[in-house]
This record gives structure tokens, C-alpha cells and sequence, in this order.
């Protein structure tokens, strides 16, 4: 029951069966006391410092070949906060490949192979 309501925040539509319910069998874990919960710190959740916004500073300092990869249908980074990021790394490579802000697990065979191919 605990993997058939795991959902990710935001939903992707093109990541396959099989892939989701490895994702929520690794996800869901045991409680102390029975039951079921997330395996997930939600510290992480209310750190201030979170959005691309606050990382520009952080993302300016960096001296190494760099490959950004957006989702097309992301809703998390948009095109502001991708020109934001283009700008503080101007050497950098950048692709918008399909997919929204889970696009890595919706197309992992593309994703994977620009990935080695960028670091050829």
C-alpha cells in the first residue's frame, strides 16, 4: 500500500512503472513501533538557501567543465531561473532535454548517455 501511494513532488508522467516502484520500495521504509514512512530527512525540506536564486553565488565560483540539464516541462527551474544559472556559468554547457524536473529517472538511457558523452 505504501508503494502504491508514493508520488513524487512534482509529478512526471513519463517515468515508467517499473522505475517508480523500484524508486518507492527504496523510498518507504519501516517506522520504529510498525507502520510506514518516508526514508527521506525532512531537514532537508526547510533549509533556507534552496532555490537556484540562493546557489548563484556558489555557482559563479565554479572552475570546472560544467553541463546543466533542465527538463523541458520542469516547473521547478523555469526559463528565469535558467538564464540566471547560464549567466553565472557562462563556460558552461547547457541542453534542455525532455522530461520535467525528474527527468533523469523518466529517461535515464538519454540522460545517461550526454552525461558520459559531456564527460568524454
Amino acid at each position: 500500500a505504501a508503494e502504491a501511494a508514493f508520488r513524487l513532488t512534482p509529478r512526471e508522467p513519463d517515468i515508467p512503472p517499473h522505475v517508480h516502484a523500484r524508486l518507492a520500495r527504496h523510498a518507504v521504509g519501516p517506522c520504529h513501533g510498525g507502520g510506514w514512512a518516508l526514508r527521506v530527512d525532512r531537514a532537508v525540506l526547510s533549509l533556507s538557501g534552496s532555490r537556484v536564486e540562493d546557489l548563484l553565488p556558489l555557482l559563479a565560483q565554479v572552475r570546472c567543465p560544467t553541463l546543466i540539464l533542465r527538463g523541458a516541462d520542469s516547473t521547478v527551474i523555469g526559463p528565469t531561473q535558467l538564464a540566471a544559472m547560464r549567466s553565472a556559468l557562462p563556460s558552461a554547457e547547457h541542453e534542455t532535454v525532455p522530461g520535467g524536473h525528474h527527468f533523469l529517472l523518466a529517461h535515464p538511457e538519454l540522460i545517461g548517455t550526454r552525461i558520459a558523452q559531456f564527460l568524454k
